[in-house]
């Protein structure tokens, strides 16, 4: 499906996109995922691409606590944080390599400048304690 959409929008236009996964998702290929997301932010740099680590044991129905979902709140708080927020990707990842370089997020922010362009709604979810080992997560090109 991933290669027919992409096929599809050569040359078009894109909406920036919210990529969001899980390690612990079985039913999908990361790496695949990973390979659309590399061609989506091609096209659209507004694009943000967040896998969950698998530690969460979040699986693929993972919206809802009804769906065994105990992160719902985290998975909602990075979607406003998306649509907040101004980053492109390559701005997104500045502030996650930094985080997992000990960095504060107020720092980060203020060093490179980014305060009008982020919503504090990401700051919950750029820490150096979430996710998977150093926000490689976060990371197609890893």
């Amino acid at each position: 499906m991933a290669g027919e959409v992409s096929e599809k929008a050569q040359g078009c236009v894109s909406a920036p996109i919210l990529m969001v996964c899980s390690e612990a998702d079985r039913a999908v290929n990361l790496s695949k995922q990973q390979d659309f997301f590399r061609k989506v932010v091609k096209q659209q740099p507004k694009s943000w691409y967040y896998c969950f680590d698998d530690s969460l044991h979040i699986e693929h129905r993972m919206m809802t606590k009804l769906e065994d979902n105990d992160y719902e709140e985290l998975v909602i708080t990075l979607a406003k944080a998306f649509v907040e927020s101004d980053l492109i990707w390559v701005e997104f990842e500045q502030i996650a390599k930094q985080i997992t370089q000990g960095q504060t997020y107020d720092q980060i922010i203020l060093k490179l400048n980014f305060d009008g362009q982020v919503s504090q709604q990401l700051a919950a979810m750029m820490t150096q304690a979430f996710g998977c080992e150093h926000l490689t997560c976060i990371d197609p090109d890893s």
